[in-house]
């Protein structure tokens, strides 16, 4: 990542974010820390600059919404008879 936001970072943003906040928390899994265990100082610096982007950080709809609508998803359309609080 440059000066500016290149139209793949556009792209990348929101699975970006969503990696970042939704993996932690549905799967235990930190990619940051994955990215500094295996050496990957590059990988990490631009996934935190994109997650960091103003228009990223502007635009969010935060943890909390994203938790809800993802738990909404995967329990009506994924897998209907599991269990699930909506």
């Amino acid at each position: 990542m440059g000066d500016g936001f290149s139209s793949a970072e556009v792209i990348a943003a929101p699975w970006v974010e969503r990696m970042l906040l939704m993996l932690p928390h549905w799967r235990n899994i930190d990619v940051l820390s994955l990215c500094q265990a295996y050496g990957l100082v590059r990988t990490k610096a631009w996934l935190l600059a994109v997650a960091r982007h103003p228009s990223v950080t502007l635009t969010s709809a935060g943890k909390e919404e994203m938790v809800r609508a993802s738990r909404l998803y995967y329990v009506s359309y994924v897998s209907p008879a599991a269990p699930g609080v909506l």
